[in-house]
């Protein structure tokens, strides 16, 4: 089928596998400003998968037809779904061979649904187990997993359609379209926790009367009043401030993984649940507080490990945004033409005019300037270039323009291999991070299991309590904090670092600095800003050293 299908039928074929589409159908994906007919949910999530992640010119350089997705759950049969990301040209943006001439590939892939170190585990072990599979690393604290494959044995699609049969949607990563995942993602924490806090400063009010009076101080319409009007606003708080715990619950029990989700869904929903039947029998303890405050601590402690990760990120970045967006291409009659700096391939020769930024790595053909390399060298003070001498892509131009030829660009620049490799070391995870996410695993499953314990024992003592004692050992014995604090410490470290100009390279350097005595450095221009300073005055004879500086 040529490419030209596709549009000659979008008026009744499903525009990503050409079925026919039922009439009615509200299925649609919108490209170029034209909304374009599906035949199902299906098609609609993978084209939704394919534009969203930045791939829409798949649909304008394709030649034949994907294959309709279905439901059946063999792995080949899910990774149908995934076909397209199989393409060769397609990969070309996303998928890179390995530095060590085994014949392997990589990419990195932006997941959605990570929330704890139980998924990592989850998802790295899931992979891992795929035959072909060389290795693959989550990076917990930015979503990401780094997979390597050998692509004679197993095809991206069936990774990807792996992840998704265990709950987590996965799609070649984008830094623009991880970032406004990443912008979406906060803007709907801070509504939860929004709504979390207003329910949880409400039943306050109406709870604290309660405490200080005691049921007998307060009149029975008054008591009944305060209850409903808990179990009013603890519901909202319940549904949709803690609905991420209990989504996340679901996908853990469902792939057979203790995540700390369960008991925190577990607790929050038995607060609610056996709150509410204490409301309208009458009979038994009132905890809608303490499901509403644990919702909101709970949230809040996710939105600063969030608010960590993001802003790690966003140092990160700053090494490939050193890079300027376009390039100024010379022809061979030497005319100018401005493009993306994307576009510049080996060969091409570039003018680099005084502050603008070296685009790509190459050899100077023509000119002599000073550069500004100290994004990549850490030496603060200019350095002179003149012909036949490399240039690094991400150096800043100072005086005079250079006319450069490209040698090296895109992925294969200098700038790449350097966020490639601090990319590795967030991906891999350190020996500390691996211990807390086995000992959180282990943790919650000694939870559950001495959380039914307790209730057997106190079924026998006193059945009426056993829910409430139940529920007191859920919440005093949450996991959040050993499972969220190793991750978001790490990622705090690393991002400190990254803003100090210190780039690390091993996923257990922080983790090694505790036994360092001695570092050596090669220059002084790693330690110094070149902004000279006065520190001290030191009169030689007996004058103020106030007035000396005058």
């Amino acid at each position: 089928m040529t490419s030209s299908a596709p549009t000659a039928a979008i008026s009744a074929d499903c525009y990503h596998c050409g079925t026919t589409v039922p009439n009615g159908a509200p299925w649609k994906i919108v490209l170029d400003e034209q909304s374009h007919p599906l035949c199902c949910p299906g098609c609609e999530a993978v084209a939704h998968a394919i534009v969203d992640g930045g791939l829409a010119s798949y649909y304008r350089f394709r030649t034949e037809l994907p294959e309709r997705p279905d439901e059946r759950k063999s792995l080949q049969a899910r990774a149908e779904t995934w076909a397209v990301f199989d393409d060769p040209g397609l990969q070309n943006e996303f998928v890179h061979p390995e530095s060590d001439d085994s014949g392997g590939v990589y990419t990195t892939l932006a997941v959605d649904g990570i929330t704890c170190a139980a998924c990592a585990w989850l998802i790295e072990h899931r992979l891992n187990a795929i035959e072909g599979v060389v290795s693959s690393a989550v990076n917990l604290s930015h979503h990401r997993v780094r997979v390597s494959w050998d692509p004679t044995r197993v095809k991206l699609s069936q990774l990807l359609a792996e992840m998704a049969a265990i709950g987590y949607q996965a799609q070649p990563y984008e830094p623009d379209e991880a970032q406004a995942r990443l912008h979406h993602e906060e803007r709907m924490h801070i509504r939860r926790l929004i709504v979390a806090a207003a329910g949880m400063m409400q039943v306050m009010m109406f709870s604290i009367p309660i405490y200080i009076a005691g049921p007998e101080g307060i009149s029975p319409d008054f008591l009944a009043l305060f209850n409903w009007l808990s179990f009013a606003l603890t519901t909202p708080v319940v549904f949709f401030s803690a609905l991420p715990f209990f989504r996340n619950a679901v996908r853990d029990l469902r792939s057979r993984v203790l995540g700390m989700d369960v008991p925190v869904s577990i607790a929050i929903g038995c607060a609610y649940s056996f709150s509410g039947f204490a409301v309208i029998t009458g009979k038994g303890e009132i905890y809608f507080d303490s499901a509403a405050m644990f919702t909101f601590f709970l949230l809040f402690g996710r939105y600063v490990e969030a608010r960590a990760r993001r802003r790690s990120g966003h140092t990160g970045n700053a090494i490939a945004g050193a890079l300027p967006l376009s390039a100024t291409r010379l022809t061979e009659e030497d005319e100018e033409r401005i493009l993306p700096a994307s576009e510049l391939v080996a060969g091409d020769r570039v003018l680099i005019k005084p502050g603008h930024g070296v685009p790509a790595d190459g050899i100077i053909e023509e000119g002599e300037s000073s550069l500004d390399e100290s994004m990549l060298t850490g030496e603060y003070l200019p350095v002179t270039r003149r012909v036949g001498d490399s240039v690094t892509g991400g150096s800043q131009n100072i005086e005079s323009p250079l006319v450069v030829k490209v040698t090296h660009a895109g992925r294969d620049a200098r700038v790449a291999g350097i966020v490639d490799l601090t990319d590795r070391a967030f991906a891999s995870r350190p020996r500390l991070a691996q211990m807390a996410a086995r000992m959180a695993h282990n943790f919650v499953l000694r939870l559950l299991v001495l959380t039914v314990f307790v209730a057997i024992i106190w079924w026998f003592i006193d059945l009426a309590r056993m829910p409430w004692i139940v529920l007191s050992v859920l919440v005093v014995t949450c996991p959040c904090a050993l499972a969220l604090a190793t991750p978001t410490a790490l990622t705090a470290g690393h991002g400190q670092l990254r803003r100090r100009g210190v780039l690390i390279t091993r996923a257990d350097a922080i983790e090694a600095l505790s036994q360092v005595d001695r570092v050596i450095l090669d220059k002084t221009g790693t330690l110094t800003s070149g902004q000279m300073t006065l520190m001290e005055t030191r009169p030689l004879h007996d004058f103020d050293p106030a007035q000396a500086r005058t």
